[in-house]
């Protein structure tokens, strides 16, 4: 696609820097909410409100339109019953600033799996961007020691990956799902995976009983499946109609950044130079792939959104 020209580049850009200080703000508002309800907990109201928004927006969407269930079903499995689960439960062990700093190595994990599944160009400059941001990882994995916020960060980390890799799952379902009108991708996923998290959340109640959230907790709930969740999921889709996928993705290298600027704002959680080192080769190594993709493969982009947070 190209870019759109004069007052929609604009507009674009806005769109993107909102869903960026949203999706920043998202490890610091679950990370509280933990206080007050479980993790699968969180997910499911969460995404129930989310449903709530954008099911009755997408049925115009419908109208002469075939639906590829089974496809937005496993959307929904892997980009929002996967991801929030395995992100909502690291958050339990690890600290709001490292899961941030974790997830921002996404953009070189699906460059991978494209290379590896869709035939996409990894030329040498890429290659070398994702394995800065692969080290980078590593070093903030291993780096991090348990601290009132972060009881077992080893454990909440490894759940970071797997929540990354649920994602990278999304996008390479999520290719060949163009020609669907936006706002049907997005309530088919957000709405199968919050009908996923149902049994996991009833587990979770069953054991530790209903979650005790207090007025805070349900403003924290309404913000992240109205504003984290249906705003944020439109107004990215919205950018890429707009804007190139690569020059996209370079805005959301601010996400773990500002994240990490939350959490030492809001829960007082500290970055020692392993996690600053390793933040500065994710961050450095996804722009530089980032521009030689958007340099070698040109005008190519995939209307899904990106990792939410």
């Amino acid at each position: 696609m190209s870019s759109a020209p004069g007052n929609g580049r604009a507009a674009a850009i806005v769109a993107l820097l909102v869903v960026v200080v949203i999706w920043s703000s998202t490890f610091v508002a679950t990370k509280l909410l933990l206080g007050e309800a479980g993790p699968s907990q969180i997910a499911f109201l969460r995404f129930v409100v989310a449903s709530a928004i954008l099911l009755p927006i997408a049925r115009r969407g419908l109208v002469g339109t075939a639906i590829p269930w089974g496809r937005l079903a496993l959307l929904g499995l892997a980009g929002v019953t996967g991801y929030f689960t395995f992100q909502n439960l690291g958050l339990v062990y690890t600290s709001a600033s490292a899961a941030g700093l974790i997830l921002a190595c996404l953009p070189a994990l699906v460059a991978v799996a494209a290379a590896a599944f869709l035939g996409e160009r990894l030329n040498r400059v890429r290659t070398l961007g994702v394995l800065a941001s692969v080290v980078g990882v590593a070093a903030i994995v291993v780096a991090g020691e348990p601290e009132p916020t972060a009881p077992n960060p080893l454990l909440g980390n490894g759940l970071m990956l797997l929540c990354c890799l649920t994602w990278v799952a999304y996008t390479m379902l999520g290719k060949g799902t163009e020609q669907l009108p936006v706002q049907v991708v997005s309530a088919g996923s957000i709405g199968f995976g919050a009908l996923f998290l149902a049994p996991l959340a009833l587990v979770e109640t069953l054991g530790r009983g209903l979650p005790s959230l207090s007025a805070g907790g349900w403003l924290g709930i309404l913000y992240l499946g109205t504003g984290a969740s249906a705003g944020a999921f439109l107004l990215w889709n919205y950018a890429l109609r707009r804007l190139d996928a690569s020059e996209a993705a370079v805005y959301l290298n601010i996400v773990p950044l500002l994240g990490v600027v939350l959490a030492a704002a809001m829960l007082n959680e500290s970055v020692g130079p392993p996690e600053i080192v390793g933040a500065a080769l994710i961050v450095g190594g996804v722009t530089f792939a980032g521009r030689s993709s958007s340099t070698a493969a040109g005008r190519d982009s995939v209307e899904q959104g990106p990792a939410k947070a």
